[in-house]
């Protein structure tokens, strides 16, 4: 809301500045008159009163510049049941359940109720995975409050967009537009984002360039090349390489595709194909262009660092139609042992590039046999990203493949990273695991893990953890955090499997 006149009022101090501001709305007009700025009460409470309007999702006059109506939404409202669950959500007891809470919420059809919102909206301020679902929430009390504060306006994105909407001066609303463009008419989204690039701020063409790398087209190559590669943010030229990596046939393609050809190749020694490595002899000047920077980090080799970077920018789902092999034969072959790490290395680097690219079903068993794990950070961390690519069931059945070969702190890590409860015909080999780490004791575990690993279990087999778990003697702290956040579990499904749709 606008209260900046009552902020000046604070700061100053009342003394010197005397004079209460008008009421932002006449609907305060009553209220408002008995205030004045002779003390600092009157003016918390006006403070108070304009925010009570914020709260309650209204817009006051001063910042339409006109009477606004009231919202009319066409969806009930959530149960008040599942509205103060979600309230103790945003205070920040059992936070960890409220992406769940809002998953199960927007099956509902229901929405948040204007006191709600608000409060909702901050909380996706700083969560940014919270955001895709808030639109279907919030209604148009969301997109009105998006409107009128700034701090909300990254919503706008998901609401409808103005046919005007690039000529705003809100990132948001310009992003939505050009996204909803993008679809429609790509010449055009192409046309006006080039002709206003190099007056955009750096946060706003890496934005641009991360819209275009979702879904490149052969039309964009042209300005990629010429353009998005020369543009002085690196976020930006990362964002073009993965865009050019993607276009079938670019040229990019095919110089990355040269220099990769030109280092490894599949060779026979000794009856079996070895994967082998011949590293470049020098850096040539053309290729920091395409990425491969030539100064390496410190501790590592000039060599080792330009191999691992030109076959990082090679699609790994591109190497076995390279090299003539299939994909089970390429993480099978045997590695050069001069050069293994940097080749994983390579390999890893271009997962993380293009993991919908990277074959996980073939790229995390190689990872989880390697003896040494190269510094490429944490290994759970990086098979976290390449399981996110792969749908819920062939997922959790790798997960289900994991848990036996992995030792339980790294699973339990492995687990929290992106915990929810598998589908049918998966995650008995996970679930077991848990049983054994809270029933059994043994692995240490955190409080706040413990409520992370009570959302890996589905709602049908809480009730029999639970009788399990209270027929136990004593129970950890942990396991008896793991108790309590099964119930908050079963009471926040029960509460809105029930609210009105």
């Amino acid at each position: 809301m606008n209260a900046d006149p009552l902020i000046t009022v604070a700061l100053l101090g009342c003394t010197r500045s005397p004079q209460m501001p008008a009421a932002p709305d006449d609907r305060l007009a009553s209220t408002w008159e008995p205030l004045s700025a002779s003390g600092p009460e009157e003016v918390l409470m006006a403070l108070a009163l304009t925010g009570s309007m914020l709260k309650a999702g209204v817009m006051t006059a001063m910042e339409t510049g006109e009477p606004e109506l009231g919202v009319i939404e066409t969806q009930a409202d959530l149960s008040p049941a599942a509205v103060d669950s979600l309230m103790r959500l945003l205070s920040g007891e059992w936070e960890e359940f409220l992406p769940e809470w809002m998953e199960l919420a927007s099956l509902t059809g229901s929405l948040v109720p204007g006191r709600a919102v608000p409060d909702l909206l901050r909380a996706a301020n700083r969560k940014r995975a919270l955001r895709p679902l808030i639109s279907r929430l919030t209604g148009q009390r969301g997109q009105r409050l998006a409107r009128r504060h700034a701090e909300f306006s990254w919503l706008l994105v998901h609401g409808e967009t103005a046919d005007d909407a690039w000529d705003s001066d809100r990132p948001e609303e310009r992003l939505a537009w050009f996204s909803l463009m993008r679809r429609e008419d790509p010449d055009r989204a192409r046309e006006v984002m080039s002709a206003q690039w190099a007056g955009e701020e750096g946060s706003m063409r890496e934005s641009l360039a991360r819209i275009i790398a979702t879904s490149p087209l052969k039309g964009d190559e042209a300005w990629l090349e010429s353009v998005g590669l020369k543009d002085r943010r690196q976020e930006v030229r990362e964002q073009v390489l993965v865009a050019l990596g993607q276009l079938e046939g670019s040229a990019f393609r095919e110089r990355a595709a040269s220099r990769a050809t030109a280092i490894l190749r599949s060779e026979k020694r000794l009856f079996k194909n070895v994967l082998t490595l011949n590293p470049p002899t020098e850096h040539a000047p053309h290729w920091a262009g395409d990425g491969v920077k030539e100064k390496p980090p410190v501790g590592t080799g000039e060599k080792a660092w330009w191999a691992r970077q030109i076959i990082s920018l090679i699609p790994l789902c591109d190497w076995p139609g390279m090299l003539g092999c299939t994909e089970d034969e390429l993480f099978s072959m045997p590695l050069d042992p001069d050069w293994a790490e940097v080749i994983v290395l390579g390999w890893i680097d271009s997962a993380m590039r293009w993991p919908a690219k990277a074959m996980p079903e073939c790229l995390i068993p190689m990872i989880l046999e390697l003896k040494s794990f190269p510094a490429a950070g944490p290994r759970h961390v990086i098979i976290s990203k390449l399981l996110e690519t792969m749908e819920p069931l062939p997922r959790h059945r790798m997960l289900d493949l994991l848990g036996p070969q992995m030792e339980d702190p790294e699973f339990v890590a492995l687990l929290t990273c992106k915990p929810e409860p598998p589908p049918p015909g998966a995650g008995s080999v996970a679930l077991s695991i848990l049983d054994r780490l809270f029933l059994g004791g043994g692995t240490v575990i955190e409080r706040h893990q413990a409520r992370l690993l009570a959302r890996c279990v589905p709602y049908p087999e809480i009730p029999t953890r639970l009788i399990a778990m209270s027929r136990l003697p004593d129970l950890t702290p942990a396991a008896e955090e793991f108790a309590r956040a099964l119930e908050f579990r079963q009471a926040l499904f029960l509460q809105l499997t029930s609210s009105p749709t």
